[in-house]
């Protein structure tokens, strides 16, 4: 069975390298790699020109300026000959040699209805250490409720659902992979592949997190208007921490904002504090 992986980046050679030495090192027998680059400045198309595939992965890539992440997916998605899909960011690696070949081992097993599967995100630090695991269950009622989405760089589309439901809306600057999920998903169910860890996630600083943070809950909102009707009030409650977030970073960057953060998550929440 081929896999498919799309990897989309902008000015990203650093991480990038990381990433593709993560595909190189996989055992899975037939596995098609299609990088989508949005027109870097930084080396990175020298990379993707000097850069030597395995002999059992099939690789292609191109360059040229886009509008956004979910542009580069659908640029890349035309040219996809594999039965399934991953979508991996250039700052994620696939997290052992064997991640492929037990993801086809499974993927092959499901009944012929399936069509999005997904595992696991590990969430790493800059030394690699986890800090975290993306594993929550599925649950239709928050899953359509925008509450939660699946881990992105875990889940696998089955090729014809882009023939059946379009592309990603490029409209969405963040949550294009949100918004399709709840297209396709909005009658099925997904598959889980419990105990398959597929990717590493790197979250190092929060910086960037911070400061996109109002963004992010705004696409939440235009998300739940298209697919659910309205705006519920814990989403404008999430806006309001998440203006907080951007304003405390803009203040004193990682070091107000961390100290902030925890002991939020400590006295409201009674979570553990964040490392990174």
């Amino acid at each position: 069975m081929r896999l498919s992986l799309i990897v989309a980046c902008l000015n990203a050679r650093a991480m990038l390298l990381r990433c593709l030495a993560s595909i190189a090192r996989q055992d899975h027998p037939d596995v098609e790699l299609i990088v989508a680059d949005g027109g870097s400045t930084d080396g990175t198309v020298e990379l993707l020109k000097a850069w030597k595939a395995a002999p059992v992965i099939s690789y292609q890539w191109f360059s040229a300026p886009d509008d956004g992440i979910a542009d580069a997916w659908n640029k890349a998605v035309e040219r996809v000959s594999g039965a399934w899909v991953l979508f991996l960011g250039a700052d994620d690696v696939l997290a052992a040699p064997g991640t492929l070949s037990r993801a086809a081992e499974r993927l092959a097993a499901l009944p012929a209805a399936a069509r999005v599967a997904y595992g696991q995100v590990a969430l790493v630090d800059t030394e690699g250490q986890r800090v975290d695991l993306l594993e929550r269950p599925w649950s239709p009622a928050d899953f359509h409720g925008c509450r939660y989405n699946l881990p992105h760089q875990a889940v696998f589309h089955h090729r014809s659902l882009f023939n059946e439901f379009g592309p990603f809306d490029t409209r969405f600057r963040i949550a294009a992979d949100f918004d399709f999920l709840l297209r396709v998903l909005a009658r099925d169910e997904p598959a889980y592949l419990p105990g398959l860890t597929v990717t590493h996630m790197q979250v190092g600083g929060l910086s960037s997190t911070r400061r996109n943070a109002p963004g992010v809950v705004r696409e939440e909102i235009r998300l739940y208007r298209r697919h659910v009707g309205g705006v519920p009030w814990v989403l404008l409650w999430w806006l309001v921490k998440a203006w907080g977030k951007a304003g405390l970073h803009r203040l004193g960057g990682d070091r107000l904002a961390l100290p902030v953060t925890n002991l939020y998550r400590r006295l409201v929440r009674g979570q553990a504090p964040l490392r990174y």
